[in-house]
């Protein structure tokens, strides 16, 4: 019998072990996708459209789309998460048409109101046109089709052979009727009925390829943009050309002003836009570099502002100079046109994320409000490059490879500087203005600079050099302090540079396999730690002096600057480790790696608590202060992702996760996708309740807060504070057929009996009171005799925590002294038997001096309750004689550890 019950417990062990561990294998990451920041939109065309007075701008990112107010450019509606690519988007009333791969979808805000619209094959959506009730499309395969999107079906097919007319753009021509101007790669233009599916006319050829199309001001007249940089205004009607002008590169754009100024703008495809005067046929001015890449323009109907995007920006632009040519920047909304490299977080409130990008940028990015983002400027950097008839890009600095921030300084000077590519200069950049300093640091042996670093104060700059060296200098004046080398200094690259809370260390970094520990006062090295492989990378945790180092042999290991020892190895990365951060708790560190993966690991145990991979690599990492929140940078993403930390917003227990196989997570989108970490309980893991006593010897406080305990010591103030000025008037007298009744919560109604029984069951009672029946009681006094038998006074107890301090002091204020003081007996009982069980110390506190405030006479003047109170006073001094043994313990420790690491 015994060995059956034995096997059956192993088999269900066995069984358990198989669960536990198929849960952990599916286990779900402690970061979920929160959202994106950064995005704004892509280099595709946008859609435009008057809405009453107010111009809406439709854009598209690759998954989402969002509708921008010109008015102020900020982002009225982001649409929702689109598991497709998209390749198009055009809007028409209160609808939204989006491209993505063979199906178009149909939006009225972030609805999809239609079922998707779908053709047989696998050609693409490339280009959307609304015209009237139907939603003209352009697809891959060169075939145009119409739908009518209320009956969801295709009206007309029209197919063109790819070698003699590959359809490149189309326009509706304004006034003509059911009619589309298509054109072609092959340089001609055709007119086509789409209500009967014919061919109107086919046009004379062009000398190149047509990339865009634009219906002029004039009726008739065209203005057709060829791949040579040629702008051609022809005449439809008559098939004659009209004018023509010639710009450098590609023309992507075309778009006229219809205000009383005859001006013509045409963008490119390297990022500028070129003004021309139509009434003079003669070039006014060139917008150089307006956009990185290619550039779609559109003025707003009668007005003088022009709207132009170009890849991950918006801007508008004003023509309100006094030649009414050379236009003004109005307002912009911009990201990294170049995928970020680097990302940390700013302020201790975690409003803010700094990200350096291969585009020479550096940016700040809100992560609570989009309109906040901002590039930090770099002076007059357009101006000059026009001067001197260069591009931007070339007196731009180089892509920033390091930087470092400190909030506490950034309303008295540069709080932020940077290293930048094979330059042995670092610069200083001012949060406050967002734009670069005024201080150039320049390295004395000419060496470039490979890491930075900024002082607990703000007051210092740390640079690790490419020669071994490092550098301090002072950020306020830009005065250099002192150099740490010297034949016991690093003889390679610094890699990693850092400084501790109080100034009194400096740790380092380098290829040349060690962590040295330099006094900051001084200057001289203290401690040498070999690591056994070159280092690639450091990060410090000031709360706690730790250390960790990234090395070429993919591990992470973490050194104890107070005992200049590895006191963690952590292996597990299958590639090299592009960066690592810790948790602001300091319990984790978390990491990233060209192997996909984004591990966390507890720094107590040792252990790899959790892992997820995503399909683009992760290159910077960082947490917000205030731990809720992961911020990743990945490989061919312009944006920042958030990841939201789920342990962060719930009780999660965390555990050693078998290394077999990662959690796979998509990267979060632009729409907030909050409930995406907002996880069903069977989904979820195995919460942890916590009980109302962990130990039955250890002290526990009540779960009263704390505000209500403090005012009840303290009512008596409290009431003569608030005592009125005027004379309280009397309360209208109720009915005198309605009995009323007062408790602890005031006077309320007694309910009638109404029924018949119970008025059948009560004929013979009168309602005559006898003096000798009235024995008054409060619902406490009523509690604690009916706990008298079982000595169990839990319910009354709960009934005082249940009550306001004015309902405490008036339920202890009415315990009856009758009957030789036996509800006062009974209180003190129950704070003792609580007492003994060492729960809601806190509370039994205040209750007890209530009490004796209120009862002290009655307490004095009874020998059986001052027994009682005596009981109380020696169990109050043996437990707060412990709690204090155990608190002058914690404190000598501290002092101990304070003294000997000073």
């Amino acid at each position: 019998m015994v060995s059956k019950t034995k096997k059956a417990r192993a088999v269900q062990n066995k069984k358990a072990r198989k669960a536990v561990q198929s849960a952990t294998v599916e286990h779900t990451s402690l970061f979920q996708p929160f959202r994106a920041i950064g995005y704004v939109t892509r280099d595709v065309p946008f859609s435009l459209q008057a809405r009453g007075q107010a111009y809406f701008l439709t854009t598209c990112l690759d998954h989402s789309f969002q509708i921008y107010n010109c008015d102020k450019l900020n982002a009225v509606l982001v649409g929702p998460t689109i598991d497709r690519p998209i390749h198009c988007v055009a809007a028409q009333g209160d609808l939204t048409f989006v491209g993505c791969d063979s199906s178009i979808l149909v939006y009225e805000r972030v609805s999809q109101v239609v079922k998707e619209l779908t053709i047989a094959g696998k050609a693409d959506v490339q280009q959307l046109l609304p015209f009237g009730d139907l939603l003209v499309a352009i697809y891959s395969d060169n075939v145009l089709r119409t739908w009518r999107v209320s009956e969801q079906q295709i009206m007309l097919e029209l197919p063109f052979h790819r070698d003699q007319f590959a359809i490149s753009a189309v326009i509706h021509p304004s006034t003509y009727l059911n009619k589309l101007l298509l054109a072609s790669e092959q340089g001609g233009m055709e007119l086509w009925n789409i209500a009967t599916g014919k061919c109107v006319y086919k046009f004379k050829p062009f000398p190149a390829r047509i990339t865009c199309l634009a219906q002029s001001p004039v009726v008739d007249v065209v203005a057709v943009g060829m791949e040579d940089g040629t702008v051609l205004l022809h005449n439809a009607r008559l098939d004659e050309p009209v004018m023509s002008v010639k710009q450098e590169g590609r023309v992507t754009s075309i778009t006229f002003r219809t205000d009383e100024h005859q001006m013509m703008a045409v963008g490119n495809a390297t990022g500028d836009i070129t003004l021309w005067d139509l009434e003079h046929r003669r070039l006014i001015h060139t917008m150089a570099d307006a956009h990185d890449g290619r550039v779609h323009a559109q003025f707003l109907n009668g007005q003088p502002i022009l709207v132009s995007t170009g890849i991950n920006a918006i801007k508008q632009w004003i023509f309100d100079g006094p030649d009414d040519a050379m236009p003004r920047l109005l307002r912009s909304r911009g990201g990294h046109s170049l995928p970020p490299t680097l990302i940390r977080s700013y302020d201790m409130e975690g409003n803010y994320v700094v990200s350096a990008s291969k585009d020479r940028s550096l940016r700040i990015l809100s992560t609570r409000r989009d309109r906040q983002c901002a590039e930090l400027s770099q002076g007059s950097v357009a101006k000059n490059a026009q001067r001197l008839g260069t591009r931007a890009d070339a007196l731009k600095l180089g892509p920033v490879i390091a930087f470092d921030t400190c909030e506490l300084k950034q309303h008295h000077w540069d709080n932020i500087v940077t290293a930048h590519l094979n330059s042995p200069e670092a610069h200083s950049w001012s949060f406050q203005r967002r734009a670069i300093g005024q201080h150039q640091f320049r390295t004395r042996d000419g060496s470039a600079v490979k890491s930075v670093a900024l002082s607990a104060c703000g007051n210092f700059a740390l640079f690790g050099l490419a020669s071994g060296s490092i550098e301090m200098y002072n950020v306020q004046s830009g005065i250099f302090r002192r150099a740490l080398s010297g034949k016991d200094g690093h003889n390679k690259p610094v890699t990693g540079v850092a400084s501790d809370a109080t100034n009194h260390f400096i740790y380092s970094t380098s290829l040349d396999q060690t962590v040295k520990i330099w006094s900051f006062n001084t200057g001289e090295l203290q401690a040498t730690v070999s690591i056994g492989s070159p280092v690639t990378g450091a990060c410090l945790n000031r709360e706690n002096d730790l250390l960790v180092v990234a090395s070429d042999d993919l591990c992470l290991r973490v050194v104890d600057t107070q005992t200049h020892r590895v006191v963690r190895e952590f292996h597990g990365h299958t590639n090299r480790i592009t960066d690592f951060i810790f948790s602001p708790d300091g319990r984790w560190i978390v990491s990233a790696s060209l192997d996909g993966t984004v591990r966390t690991w507890d720094l107590s145990t040792g252990h790899l608590i959790d892992w997820f991979a995503t399909e683009q690599v992760c290159v910077s990492l960082t947490f917000t202060p205030d731990n809720a929140m992961l911020a990743t940078a990945h490989v061919d993403q312009l944006g920042v992702f958030l990841w939201a930390n789920r342990a962060h917003y719930m009780n999660i227990p965390l555990r050693r996760i078998p290394t077999a196989e990662p959690c796979r997570l998509q990267l979060p989108s632009v729409s907030n996708t909050s409930e995406a970490f907002i996880m069903a309980e069977s989904d979820s893991t195995i919460g942890y309740t916590t009980p109302e006593q962990l130990v039955t010897d250890m002290i526990t406080l009540s779960s009263v807060p704390q505000s209500i305990w403090q005012r009840l010591l303290h009512l008596d103030t409290i009431k003569k504070r608030n005592k009125p000025k005027q004379p309280v008037k009397a309360p209208k007298s109720a009915p005198f057929f309605l009995q009323t009744e007062l408790d602890e919560a005031g006077p309320r109604f007694v309910p009638t009996q109404q029924s018949s029984s119970s008025a059948a069951a009560d004929e013979g009672a009168t309602n005559v009171l006898k003096l000798n029946e009235l024995q008054p009681t409060t619902e406490l006094g009523q509690l604690l005799r009916a706990a008298e038998a079982s000595a169990s006074y839990t319910a009354a107890m709960a009934h005082l925590q249940g009550l306001n301090p004015s309902g405490v002091d008036f339920a202890i204020r009415s315990l009856s002294p009758m009957d030789d003081c036996k509800e006062l007996a009974l209180f003190l009982a129950a704070i003792y038997e609580q007492m003994q069980s060492k729960r809601n110390f806190d509370a039994l506190e205040a209750y007890l001096n209530v009490f004796l405030k209120i009862h002290s006479d009655l307490v004095l003047a009874s020998a059986a309750l001052s027994a009682q109170l005596h009981k109380i006073r020696a169990l109050r001094e043996t437990e707060w004689s412990r709690v204090e043994d155990l608190f002058q313990t914690a404190l000598c420790l501290v002092d101990f550890g304070r003294n000997v690491f000073a």
